[in-house]
């Protein structure tokens, strides 16, 4: 990091503007913006007065001491990462699981680093588990704790834009769990907005010729058709949508034909999230009484459990860490990961694992432990010990 930069992070972490700091060194305000935007240095007098201000020593200020900071850094971070992947339940359908041991890690790191905002991010994520959506299992504190470093992180204007977006995106969907839905509405509303027109993707599109713009194209449908996947799956699984079990099957068809559209009745890659497997599984659930018992329907739910199964089952077919060409007319320029596994330390799971921890710990299926089928089914695709 240059002088400059660190002189800055080192401002922003104490709340300091360039008047005050120029007025503490006895010099214009102007000065300062020039040695935090580059295109000046201060002078070699000054590194002691800053160096004092500051309570930090010449070296780091320099920048001499990142060398051995980055080293240990990404030790620590190693350390994080394989607690994290020990910890996961492929039988579960979790890839990993940060512990008191994850936790105990991030505030190592940050009692030696205050300042990394990285690394209150990673304790963020300890406080608030990604893939637990239950506010109520955490200690208030713990909340407080994570959205306060949330808060700090984008106020010291974080300059990794992922540690930043997911910062923001940690307020708006907890804020209003203290108390705070305007501050969260008001993040949102405040969030950096880059107009369509003028976005990455739309630019490549423009800016690429022959079968290279063929190729942004067909990402760009890729990641539009996720996103609709993605916002009709959340519409059909809102309690407060007040859909019927009639709409929430519409919605979870109309995915599955979408998929099948443009997928062309390939397996869809994202099984795990959404894709044409999950959907299946979930229809199976809404005729398994996961709404109520009165629309409970054995048969369909079958139904749709084996299709779920030969779905896990295709995508299993492949070889761990496989290229393969889409064959769709829409994305044929592009490859997608295929048959990934789940390994000791990595972040995958075989999906049919997967698809049977989802029905064990869905309660609505104990309705189906009669139905010879049904335990065939789970007999079938449960993973060895």
């Amino acid at each position: 990091m240059k002088i400059g930069e660190k002189i800055k992070q080192l401002r922003n972490s104490r709340g300091i503007t360039q008047e005050t700091l120029a007025n503490h060194l006895g010099i214009s305000f102007q000065a300062v913006s020039k040695w935090e935007n580059g295109t000046a240095l201060p002078d070699i007098t000054l590194v002691p007065a800053l160096s004092t201000y500051f309570g930090v020593s010449a070296d780091e200020l320099l920048g001499l001491q990142d060398a051995a900071d980055a080293a240990e850094l990404a030790e620590y971070e190693t350390q994080f990462w394989d607690e994290y992947w020990q910890h996961g339940n492929p039988q579960k359908g979790q890839v990993g699981r940060y512990t008191q041991k994850s936790t105990d890690i991030c505030r190592e790191v940050l009692e030696k680093y205050p300042n990394n905002l990285k690394w209150m991010s990673f304790l963020v994520r300890c406080l608030i588990p990604a893939h637990n959506d239950n506010v109520e299992t955490w200690s208030k504190s713990a909340l407080e704790e994570a959205l306060a470093l949330c808060e700090r992180i984008l106020l010291e204007e974080c300059p990794d834009g992922y540690t930043r977006d997911r910062a923001r995106w940690v307020l708006c969907k907890y804020y209003g769990e203290v108390g705070k839905r305007k501050r969260a509405i008001e993040i949102a509303h405040n969030a950096p907005m880059t107009q369509p027109a003028y976005a990455k993707d739309s630019l490549l599109e423009i800016a690429y010729d022959g079968e290279e713009r063929v190729q942004v194209l067909q990402e760009n449908l890729r990641e539009y058709l996720l996103s609709c996947d993605h916002l009709v799956y959340k519409l059909s699984r809102d309690p407060h949508s007040g859909y019927s079990l009639q709409d929430k099957l519409h919605c979870l068809e109309t995915l599955i034909e979408l998929s099948n559209t443009f997928y062309q009745g390939e397996t869809n890659p994202f099984f795990g999230s959404e894709g044409t497997g999950r959907y299946y599984y979930d229809i199976a659930r809404l005729y398994a009484g996961e709404q109520d018992a009165e629309h409970f329907d054995a048969q369909k739910a079958m139904e749709y459990l084996l299709k779920a199964e030969a779905e896990a089952r295709q995508y299993d077919g492949g070889k761990f860490g496989e290229r393969r060409p889409y064959k769709s007319i829409f994305l044929n320029k592009l490859e997608y990961g295929h048959g990934n596994v789940y390994v000791q330390g990595g972040p995958y799971v075989k999906m049919l694992a997967y698809l049977h921890g989802l029905i064990k710990a869905e309660p609505c299926f104990d309705s189906m432990k009669d139905v010879p089928a049904f335990a065939e089914l789970m007999a079938r695709i449960k993973p060895s010990e």
